[in-house]
């Protein structure tokens, strides 16, 4: 009969580092999600920083242009 508790609290200990080993998969996944969602969101801003650029180099060059059609130096 002590052998009976003796195995089912071993049955119990063994569970619990089960569901502590779940758990921690789950923070990493948590974790890793966050870093996903961070790096997409990042990839977004990067494009769009580019786009950015690229308008305002249009617009200095045109800028330069307008300027040096009307003889405004600076």
């Amino acid at each position: 009969m002590i052998d009976i508790f003796v195995s089912l609290g071993d049955i119990f200990k063994i569970l619990g580092d089960i569901f502590e080993s779940l758990s921690d998969i789950f923070k990493i996944s948590a974790v890793l999600h966050v870093y996903l969602q961070f790096t997409r969101e990042f990839r977004c801003f990067t494009r769009e920083f580019e786009r950015f650029t690229r308008e305002f180099a249009l617009f200095t060059r045109e800028f330069s242009c307008f300027t040096r059609e009307f003889g405004i130096y600076s």
